[in-house]
C-alpha cells in the first residue's frame, strides 16, 4: 500500500501535525471508474469533472489517477483550473465549463484549454486573437435546451453553430447540453430535452457540420438515460462515490473519501453548565465528554449541522451542542474511549457508515448535496493511499 500526503495550503507544510485528515482511496477511485465505463459503450469516451479541487478531493492527483485509469479527458469550471493542471504536466483536454471571461482569453491559447462558448460575441474575441497570433483554439458550443442553465437559447442555437464553423481560427470539436431534469424522479422532461438536442443534431447533419464530440450526460443521465450518452459523458459526482440521483447510489460505485480526526482531550460537564456561544446548550446530567480537534474551519458544513454523530470503536457517538470553528465536543459517558482514539466524521468504521448525504440532511443543505465535500477546508490534510504498482 502506497500513502502520500499533500496539503493544500502553503501556511499548513506540516500535515504530519494534523490531528484531522481526509483519507482518499485512489484504488476505489479507479474501480469507480471502471464501473462508470461499464455502463457505457466501447465507443463513448470518459471525461472527469475535476472542478472545485476535483469536489475537495485535490485536482492533481485525482486528474491524474481518473487519466490513467482511462478517463479521456477532464472537465473544470473555469481558467484558474485549467491552468492549475496544466502547471501540474497535465496534457489531456481539459474543458472550460463555466462562462468565459474575456479577459483571460491568451491564457486559453497558451495553456491549450478548451472554452464553452454560448455566443456569437464570445467566439469572435477568440477568432480575433487567434488570427492575430496565427494559432487556433478548440471549443465546445454549450446548447440550453431547458430553462435555468447556461448555453444558447433555442432559436439562436443553428445560426451560431453556422457561424462558428466558418470561423478560421476556431476549430469546433465539440457541441453539448446540461440536463437538470434528469436530477428528478421523472425524466420526462429530460427526454423532451433530449428529443431538442436531437433535433438539432439532425439540422447540422443536413447541412454538413460534423462535430466530433457531443455530449448531454452528466453523472445522472450516465445511469438512467443511455440516449443521453452520444460519444462523451462528464463523469462529476459519481466517480467520487456519491449519490447522484436524489439519495439513491448505484451500488457498484462508492465513496473514495473518509474524513477523520482523534480525541485529544476530555472534559466532564456538570448538570446545568451551558455550554457554546450565547449559552445556548444547556446539560441536564453529568456528562464526560471528548474533545475532537474538528469544527466549521475545517468543513464550513459543520456549521450548520444539527444532531450530529461521530463514530469512535464503532459505535455512534452524538456530537454536544454548538461546533466551534476549531473543535468540537461529544458524548462518551459511560463509554470506554481513550485519548488518540479514531473518530470518523466522513466514511466507514466498523459495520457503521456516516455518508456525505447523512451530514447534508442534518445540516439541511439539501438532500442533492451530498457534494458538500467540496466545502471541506484547505487545512485539512489530504492522504491518498493507492496499491503501487509494480
Amino acid at each position: 500500500m502506497r500513502t502520500t500526503m499533500t496539503n493544500k495550503r502553503e501556511y499548513m507544510n506540516h500535515a504530519q501535525y494534523s490531528s484531522s485528515q481526509a483519507i482518499i482511496d485512489l484504488d476505489q477511485l479507479k474501480v469507480n471508474l471502471a464501473v462508470i465505463a461499464g455502463k457505457c459503450a466501447a465507443h463513448v469516451k470518459l471525461m472527469a469533472v475535476v472542478k472545485a479541487d476535483a469536489y475537495g478531493h485535490g485536482a492533481e492527483r485525482i486528474a491524474q489517477t481518473a487519466l490513467s485509469a482511462g478517463a479521456d479527458c477532464l472537465a473544470v469550471a473555469n481558467i484558474s483550473e485549467g491552468v492549475y493542471l496544466r502547471n501540474s504536466n497535465i496534457t489531456a483536454m481539459i474543458l472550460i465549463l463555466g462562462v468565459l471571461n474575456h479577459k483571460w482569453i491568451p491564457a486559453l491559447f497558451d495553456n491549450l484549454l478548451t472554452p464553452s462558448i454560448s455566443s456569437i460575441q464570445e467566439a469572435k474575441l477568440i477568432h480575433e486573437y487567434g488570427e492575430s497570433i496565427k494559432q487556433r483554439c478548440k471549443v465546445h458550443i454549450r446548447i440550453e435546451v431547458s430553462g435555468g442553465t447556461l448555453g444558447v437559447q433555442d432559436q439562436r442555437n443553428l445560426q451560431l453553430i453556422r457561424a462558428i464553423s466558418q470561423m478560421e481560427y476556431i476549430e469546433l470539436e465539440g457541441l453539448y447540453t446540461h440536463l437538470p431534469s434528469a436530477y428528478a424522479d421523472d425524466l420526462t422532461k429530460a427526454k423532451h430535452d433530449l428529443i431538442m438536442f436531437d433535433a438539432l443534431l439532425g439540422q447540422l447533419q443536413k447541412l454538413g457540420i460534423f462535430i466530433p464530440l457531443i455530449h448531454a450526460a452528466s453523472s445522472p443521465a450516465i445511469l438512467t438515460l443511455p440516449i443521453a450518452h452520444y460519444n462523451l459523458v462528464r463523469c462529476g459526482i459519481l466517480m467520487y462515490g456519491l449519490p447522484a440521483i436524489n439519495n439513491q447510489l448505484f451500488l457498484a460505485v462508492k465513496p473514495i473519501m473518509r474524513i477523520q480526526s482523534e480525541i485529544i482531550g476530555y472534559k466532564q460537564i456538570e448538570p446545568g453548565s451551558t455550554y457554546g456561544y450565547a449559552n445556548k446548550f444547556v446539560t441536564d446530567k453529568l456528562m464526560d465528554v471528548a474533545v475532537i480537534p474538528f469544527g466549521y474551519g475545517d468543513g464550513s458544513f459543520m456549521f450548520y449541522l444539527q444532531q450530529g454523530e461521530v463514530l469512535i470503536r464503532g459505535l455512534r457517538f452524538a456530537i454536544i451542542g454548538q461546533i466551534y470553528m476549531d473543535h468540537f465536543l461529544v458524548d462518551v459517558s459511560n463509554y470506554h474511549t481513550e485519548l488518540g482514539d479514531e473518530v470518523i466524521i466522513l466514511g466507514e468504521q466498523g459495520s457503521q457508515c456516516i455518508a456525505a448525504l447523512d451530514i447534508a440532511e442534518r445540516a439541511s443543505i439539501g438532500r442533492l448535496n451530498s457534494d458538500l465535500i467540496c466545502l471541506l477546508s484547505g487545512r485539512v490534510p489530504r492522504i491518498y493511499i493507492e496499491e503501487r504498482s509494480e
